[in-house]
This record gives C-alpha cells, structure tokens and sequence, in this order.
C-alpha cells in the first residue's frame, strides 16, 4: 500500500518533470508555481495537496488513469520505474495497462542531461556532519 508520504512525494516528483492533474470531469487543476521551499514543501503545492485530499476520487496525474484515491488504497503501491526511475504504480495483482510509467508520454523524459526531481531536504545536519569530518581531517 502506498502511504499518504508516498503519494504526495509522487505527485511532487512528477509536477517537477511537467505533469499536470487532472480532474474526472476534464478540468486541469491550478498547478503550484513551485514544489520546494527549502526544506519543505512550498505553501502552494500543500494548498494543491490539500485539495486532492479533499476529493482524492475526481483527481489524477494527467497521463495516467488512476486516481490518487486509487493510489491510497492498498491495491498499490510506488515503486521507481525501470526507465526513468520515479516512482510508478504497481497494482497487487494481474499486469494492467496502467501499469505504465507516467513517462510515457513525456518525449523529453528521462534526461539525464537535466538535474532530478528531488524533494525537500534538511541540508543543516548534511552540512554540519560534513563540517565535522573536514575539522577532523585538518
């Protein structure tokens, strides 16, 4: 089962590359004009998270066909793709066709050319391990 974390990092990690959400009824939803805000999420994209909380059935990742309440149940989980390495779902059970990497239809993706998605991170205990080990060296 993918959990609540997983599902949000994913939608993070694929608006980076370009995607967009989509509603059932063909709407696309106003996307977050940024993702990361140093060690946290910007506030738009939480405000965009809360909404696909709110109604996590008429919401999905545009190229894809599961919606992100499908994403929450425990029919699946995210696992990286083979060929781009961001996460994909793989449903408990028979291949499906939405199996399918979001990459599918991403001509520009992967491009290793390009620096990764990536999600927030606390760089303060990173930098002070690495100032540790240069003061030990020196």
């Amino acid at each position: 089962m993918a959990s609540e974390l997983a599902v949000k990092q994913y939608l993070a990690l694929w608006l980076q590359v370009g995607k967009t959400i989509s509603s059932l009824q063909g709407e696309v939803l106003a996307l977050p004009s940024s993702i990361r805000q140093g060690k946290h999420y910007s506030l738009e994209f939480e405000q965009c998270w809360r909404v696909l909380l709110r109604h996590p059935h008429r919401y999905y990742l545009t190229g894809t066909d599961l919606t992100f309440e499908q994403l929450l149940s425990p029919a699946w989980e995210l696992n990286p793709c083979p060929r781009c390495v961001m996460p994909v779902p793989i449903g408990h059970g028979p291949p499906a066709e939405h199996n399918l990497c979001p990459c599918a239809d991403l001509c520009s993706w992967p491009n290793n050319e390009l620096p990764q998605p990536r999600l927030p991170v606390d760089e303060a205990p990173l930098m002070q391990a690495l100032r540790r080990r240069l003061e030990t060296v020196g």
